[in-house]
């Protein structure tokens, strides 16, 4: 913006020359600038969960806990003994029924 000094009054940018009221070639310029300053965001989700898988657990558990007493009925400490490895190698599968799963999200602007 740019005013006349003596005036007061607004003289266009663009003239050329006195002021056209007072005719002084006193000016005052104004100038008006605007800065806009943006921070960059960003987030992370993580969401931790189990993923059971009930048909595998089920088997699993019917394994560790039916072989020992199958073996007892069907040959007798011998079978419990062999049981047990049964039961060891249930363990084994059970941890494929429950898997924990970590999912990440991530965004921002």
């Amino acid at each position: 913006m740019v005013k006349c000094r003596n005036w007061g009054r607004v003289v266009s940018p663009k003239q050329v020359g006195p002021c056209p009221r007072c005719r002084a070639f006193d000016r005052d310029v104004f100038a008006r600038d605007t800065f806009t300053f943006a921070e960059a965001t960003s987030y992370a989700t993580t969401r931790e969960f189990l993923d059971t898988r009930f048909g595998s657990f089920a088997i699993s558990l019917g394994l560790a806990l039916g072989s020992p007493f199958l073996g007892l009925v069907l040959a007798g400490w011998p079978g419990v003994i062999v049981g047990l490895v049964i039961s060891a190698v249930s363990l084994a599968l059970g941890y494929g029924a429950a898997t924990k799963v970590r999912a990440t999200e991530r965004g921002g602007a």
